[in-house]
């Protein structure tokens, strides 16, 4: 692709798009300052040389040379005194007009590499106007139609960044505020739902599975002795053991199946299309990959158990009461041997 592979962040084609078609202006500027400049042979080779460290810029970015892009472009921003020499100055627009877009493309990096540019630019801006000041004769005269030319191609350019780094703008937003909402609802740790989304998901989906009949169990999932495991192994370990079963349970499950982690170590799972009896095979099959699992942490390799809690879904009790039947049925488990799987009864 011309802006670049599906690797590339959205900004950074956009600059890819931004350096391609100005190097396609500046070459298509420099036949026409060519035809209709007095010296024509200076003003060309000034814009055939940007045309070129544009270009040069534009295929060592897209094909992931970014050292030699940044070279690339540091010599471009060196040279910008000669060609502000040759092609009228600040009075003819084009030496601003560089270095304005060179500043604004600067802004997309970050870290050394920004502060590099930004201070290049700076130091350059400052030094072409104390020689507009102090040395006026310094820059060399050219025609009105050249001036004329120049800055046609600079507020079109201008124009198209300002509508680009608009777009970028918009969606930087956007993406921001995904993130955002992705943060709000998903736990950081195992990439589950969170508490507030299952329950979200749950309010969402239970008036369609209702108003279809369509049979859904709550099966609440805790990790026994969790609290020994962190104890003697650590709680990197203990994250590890959390990551490892929920990566089991997101696997094990249909497609159209909920799973969020609840709390600490305790998940609930939504089985969609499932009876009570059906929802216990699910459960009874998690169970055994659960005990099956081996956990190795560092030197150390042990095994884990979960009890689990498990009722279909009484459409004759609200969520809340539903969600405190299978925790019920999942802290009996608990409390009469771990490692099972507890049926509340349905009414």
């Amino acid at each position: 692709m011309l802006m670049g592979d599906d690797s590339f962040p959205l900004k950074h084609k956009i600059l890819n798009a931004v350096m391609l078609i100005m190097s396609f202006y500046l070459f298509i500027t420099s036949f026409i300052n060519f035809y209709i400049e007095e010296n024509p042979v200076i003003i060309f080779s000034s814009f055939v040389l940007t045309f070129i460290l544009f270009l040069g810029y534009y295929f060592t970015r897209v094909r992931k040379n970014f050292g030699i892009s940044y070279a690339v472009a540091v010599i471009a921003i060196l040279a910008l005194p000669v060609y502000h020499k040759f092609d009228g100055g600040i009075s003819c627009g084009t030496g601003f007009y560089v270095v304005v877009e060179a500043m604004i493309f600067a802004s997309l990096f970050k870290g050394k590499v920004r502060t590099i540019f930004l201070s290049l630019l700076g130091i350059l801006s400052v030094f072409f106007v104390l020689i507009e000041i102090i040395n006026p004769l310094y820059v060399v005269e050219i025609s009105r139609k050249t001036c004329f030319v120049n800055n046609v191609t600079a507020f079109v350019l201008t124009g198209i960044t300002a509508i680009l780094f608009s777009l970028i703008s918009i969606n930087t937003f956007e993406l921001y505020a995904n993130e955002q909402e992705k943060l709000a609802l998903e736990d950081p740790l195992t990439g589950l739902l969170n508490r507030r989304a299952i329950r979200f998901e749950l309010k969402h989906h239970l008036q369609i599975l209702l108003r279809r009949k369509i049979p859904f169990c709550l099966v609440m999932v805790d990790i026994d002795d969790f609290k020994k495991i962190n104890d003697t192994y650590g709680h990197n370990c203990g994250d590890k053991v959390l990551i490892l079963v929920s990566d089991l349970l997101k696997k094990s499950v249909k497609t159209g199946d909920l799973i969020g982690r609840w709390g600490g170590e305790e998940f609930l799972l939504i089985l969609t299309f499932s009876t009570q009896q059906e929802g216990f095979m699910v459960a009874e099959r998690l169970r055994k990959k659960i005990e099956e699992l081996k956990i190795n942490c560092g030197t150390n390799e042990f095994s884990i158990t979960a009890t689990f809690g498990l009722s279909e879904f009484d459409p004759n009790m609200n969520i809340r009461q539903n969600i405190e039947r299978v925790d019920r049925a999942m802290y009996e488990g608990k409390t009469t041997g771990k490692n099972k799987v507890v049926v509340a009864p349905f009414n």
